[in-house]
């Protein structure tokens, strides 16, 4: 394979938006995180997250339905989110896993923050009441807690923070009294609420929506429609559509540094490799999970590399159903037809007896100069220019000006 020709697979099989609060804490897929509000909102700054129960296999969880709920896979995914967090700056604190609670690890149902205030709701499924005693005794010293009344409930997966607002599912899991009581919340501190009707294709609002950055969302096709989108809409809000067969694309987590992290199945992948593409597993089930993970890594890598054109790269991940692309070498990049036609790097003098390259400016104006004009100045080089043209004056009379102290060059 060329050199150059990189796969990034991700572990994590759930992620999704996160939730604001004054005080920095926020919610997520696997669990709950804080941050400090447009970005600096959103910036995440901690998370809560439970370990996956031992008897996850029994768990309401799966994607869609498609297949029984494999504990070890979500074990690795859980790890994988984890670490991604980690890599990004975010102080994780973990939770034991709830033997009598095989769903536990979807901790951001059990409790949503708003403000100061963390609400604690009765979930939607009666097998889950009980997961919240945990969560609202980590919160209990730092937040004030809210209890939902009875008869109203709601999973704080049906909640996605956007901006300056809350979208809010009514589901199977959420009734009307669970959104209606969650609005009030969110409305007494400040902050706007659309509800969202979800039908029966997907369990939450999470599951098929989310945000990875101020003013834009995503969302997967075949479940909400743009008619219920229209406030957002309205108010200049993008909307990345998805095909329906990708909805876990739908689920990311965006940070301040234009890093998204998104979903990824590679058990999927693993499985295509190991069972059609003859990929042979090094690990076996009583070894360590971040031996496992790195072990699988290389095996990936180890297969990758026996390709050695790229037409065999592009046949297997045709074949695989995957999303790749080539990654160039900078120094090739101004060669490329589109760049050269369009000026698009040019050659400055870099002051040093010599030139650098500088990316122009894309935009292109009728009746405005645009673009890189020369090195960047010394300062206070242009300032005499400047004065001559924002006071209409000439050079001799701007001269007059500084020498007498009614101008400061400075």
């Amino acid at each position: 394979v060329p050199e150059l020709f990189g796969v990034y697979i991700s572990y994590f099989r759930h992620t999704v938006s996160c939730l604001s609060r004054t005080n920095g804490y926020v919610a997520c897929s696997f669990g709950l995180c804080m941050m400090g509000g447009e970005w600096s909102r959103r910036k995440r700054a901690r998370a809560v997250v439970r370990e996956v129960s031992i008897n996850f296999n029994l768990a309401l969880s799966s994607y869609f339905g498609t297949h029984t709920p494999n504990a070890d896979a979500a074990r690795e995914a859980h790890a994988e989110y984890v670490a991604a967090l980690r890599e990004q700056g975010v102080e994780v604190d973990i939770l034991p896993g709830l033997d009598n609670h095989p769903d536990c690890t979807f901790v951001e149902d059990a409790a949503v923050v708003v403000g100061d205030v963390v609400v604690i709701p009765f979930m939607g499924h009666p097998s889950r009441e009980g997961e919240q005693v945990a969560i609202r005794e980590f919160f209990d010293s730092r937040l004030e807690v809210v209890q939902m009344p009875e008869g109203a409930t709601m999973d704080g997966g049906d909640v996605v923070f956007f901006d300056d607002r809350y979208l809010v599912g009514r589901s199977t899991r959420t009734n009307a009294a669970g959104a209606a009581f969650f609005a009030g919340v969110a409305e007494r501190h400040g902050y706007g609420v659309e509800i969202f009707e979800i039908p029966e294709s997907t369990l939450h609002l999470t599951t098929v929506c989310s945000s990875p950055k101020p003013g834009v969302l995503i969302a997967a096709e075949g479940h909400l429609t743009p008619e219920q989108f229209a406030p957002l809409t309205d108010d200049g809000v993008e909307i990345l559509w998805i095909p329906n067969d990708e909805s876990y694309a739908a689920n990311v987590i965006g940070f301040e540094n234009d890093t998204v992290l998104i979903s990824a199945d590679f058990r999927y992948l693993w499985i295509l490799l190991t069972g059609e593409h003859g990929v042979v597993d090094p690990t076996h089930k009583e070894m360590e999970l971040n031996e496992k993970i790195r072990l699988r890594r290389e095996a990936v890598a180890e297969y990758l590399m026996t390709l050695a054109t790229w037409e065999q790269v592009e046949g297997k991940m045709s074949e695989m159903n995957l999303a790749w692309g080539i990654v160039r070498d900078p120094v090739d990049i101004r060669e490329q037809a589109t760049v050269k036609a369009r000026g698009a790097i040019v050659d400055i003098d870099d002051r040093a007896g010599g030139t650098r390259p500088i990316t122009q400016s894309p935009y292109r104006f009728s009746s405005a100069r645009s673009g890189v004009r020369g090195p960047a100045p010394y300062r206070g080089e242009h300032n005499h220019v400047v004065l001559s043209e924002w006071l209409d004056l000439p050079g001799f009379e701007v001269d007059g000006l500084l020498e007498t102290g009614v101008l400061q060059a400075e």
